[in-house]
Parts: C-alpha cells; sequence; structure tokens
C-alpha cells in the first residue's frame, strides 16, 4: 500500500535556535528585536533559545493525530486506513525550548553545557513517544491514533542534556544525553537539516560521552 504525504509547514522561531553551519546571532538589546529577529537572549554565557514548529498535512492512508506524537506521519503505517487532513507537527524542526552555557573558568578553558526538551505544538504535552503505543491499549484498530517510535518518553529534558568542559587548544568533552557522532556529522550535510518531514530516522538524543578533539585543520570527530 503506498501513501502520500504533503506536509505545508512553518516554523517559527522564539528565541535563537542553535544551527550547525550559522553565525553565532547578535544579542537582544530590545523587545523590538526579540519579536522581529533571531537574535540571542543571553546573558553571562548563559543562552535560551526555543522554536515553534506546526503545519497542516495530508495523507492518503493515514490515522488520527494524538498530542504525544511528533512525528507527523510521514511514514507508512499499517494500520492507515483513511486519507484526511490533520495537524503535522514538527515538519521542519522539533518544538522545544532550552538552555545552554559556556562559562570561562581559567584562559583558554570553559564550563559548557546544554538541556533541552521538546514539546508538542499541537498540545503542548512533552514528546513522548511510548504514549502513543499505550494511548491504543485495548483499541480495535478502527479506533486507533497514529502511534510512532522514538527515545523521548516524556522525560522532563527528552532532547540534549550534558555538560562538560571546552578547551580552545584541546577540544570538548562533555557526558550526558546527546546526539551520536555520526548524527553530528550527518546534519552537516543534510539540506533538511534532519526534519521529521523528509528523514525516517528522525533525529533524537541519547546517553553517551562525546569527545571533539581540536585539530590543527579544524574539527573533527
Amino acid at each position: 500500500m503506498r501513501k502520500a504525504y504533503l506536509p505545508i509547514a512553518a516554523a517559527l522561531p522564539l528565541f535563537s535556535s542553535l544551527t550547525f553551519a550559522q553565525k553565532t546571532p547578535d544579542l537582544c538589546t530590545s523587545g523590538h528585536e526579540f519579536a522581529t529577529t533571531d537574535c540571542a537572549l543571553t546573558w553571562h554565557g548563559i543562552t535560551l533559545y526555543g522554536a515553534y514548529d506546526v503545519g497542516i498535512g495530508w495523507v492518503s492512508h493515514g490515522l488520527p493525530e494524538n498530542g504525544y506524537n511528533y512525528e507527523g506521519e510521514s511514514l507508512v503505517n499499517r494500520n492507515g486506513y483513511q486519507h484526511r487532513f490533520l495537524v503535522a507537527p514538527n515538519n521542519l524542526q522539533q518544538t522545544g525550548v532550552g538552555i545552554r552555557g559556556k562559562e570561562e573558568f581559567r584562559p583558554g578553558w570553559s564550563v559548557v553545557f546544554n538541556a533541552s526538551t521538546g514539546i508538542n505544538p499541537q498540545s503542548g504535552l512533552l514528546a513522548n513517544a511510548s504514549a502513543t503505543d499505550t494511548a491504543n491499549n485495548g483499541l480495535p484498530r478502527s479506533s486507533y491514533s497514529i502511534a510512532i517510535d522514538g527515545s523521548r518518553a516524556g522525560q522532563p529534558f527528552n532532547d540534549e542534556y550534558y555538560a562538560g568542559v571546552s578547551s580552545t587548544h584541546f577540544g570538548t568533552l562533555t557526558f550526558g544525553r546527546q546526539r551520536a557522532l555520526g548524527t553530528d556529522a550527518m546534519l552537516l550535510y543534510d539540506p533538511a537539516g534532519g526534519a521529521y518531514a523528509f528523514l525516517t530516522s528522525g533525529i533524537t538524543a541519547r546517553w553517551l560521552v562525546a569527545a571533539t578533539p581540536r585539530m590543527p585543520v579544524g574539527t573533527t570527530r
């Protein structure tokens, strides 16, 4: 069974979102700049950031949405049975909010951290793949809503959540919940930026240790 999916999405930055290969946004100096530009909300090296992404989609064989789904309905689902228009969450990027910081404690050395969480724009609930499955427990297939698989399971910080140290000479070492090194490398070259609407695997974070050594020819992992 073939399935058509036509997403129409709009990504609205609430604060300054972290994006690879882009310059660091200038700091916000007024309420007007905050409302009309992508300036950063930074104070003493600590930045508040986030994004809101919601759209409208049409599926030829889909299921009703639920408040926990954060990936939309871009994949074929064996239980899909009806064409419909629906809310399409996070087509271009994950809706959420976070806080990150970098504080120098000696020349060339800094403490770094990042704590962020994904939120579903259609409901305001925390991103929770597990709940999309349990919501269908005991129901006939004709009453199912969309179910997905992922590592976001309603945790307070279900995206990146890590801390570590960074050196201008040696590189960075971090511990915690973060994206795999291969994912970081892939995002550098993905024109869609890992968007759920175009990437079957999606982008989530898991607990690991990451080291980014500083090399004479640039930064590598």
